[in-house]
């Protein structure tokens, strides 16, 4: 085999790299992908949050002020932080006594916001 592609004058990664050049041309990444993406980990992220919100409350009793007193005993840091404007995720109160809050974040492929509320009672 080796001598076949010799014989020719091409190398095995030469015949990869003319290979994926072809894909490329032939098959190009779709436009939306990248978006579609960044709005599932959106939502992943959200339900993440959902979920440690609940764990945070069956300790204190009600919601945290802030995202940040979720790190790191019961979230990791990147999952409090959009995937596109690196900023955290809309996060509120809805009760001053902590009993409802509410999660938000702007997906970009329906151009709409996704919310997440909870009540505690």
């Amino acid at each position: 085999m080796k001598s076949f592609f010799k014989f020719l004058g091409f190398t095995l990664a030469a015949l990869f790299l003319l290979f994926a050049v072809v894909s490329l041309v032939l098959y190009p990444p779709q436009p939306g992908t990248r978006a579609e993406s960044r709005d599932a980990k959106r939502k992943s992220d959200i339900s993440n949050i959902q979920l440690s919100l609940d764990k945070y409350a069956q300790v204190y009793r009600k919601y945290p002020g802030t995202l940040n007193e979720l790190i790191p005993t019961y979230l990791e840091a990147d999952k409090i932080i959009d995937p596109s404007t690196k900023k955290q995720y809309n996060y509120q109160l809805m009760q001053d006594n902590g009993a409802e809050y509410k999660v938000c974040s702007q997906l970009e492929i329906k151009k709409e916001e996704f919310c997440v509320t909870f009540n505690l009672y």
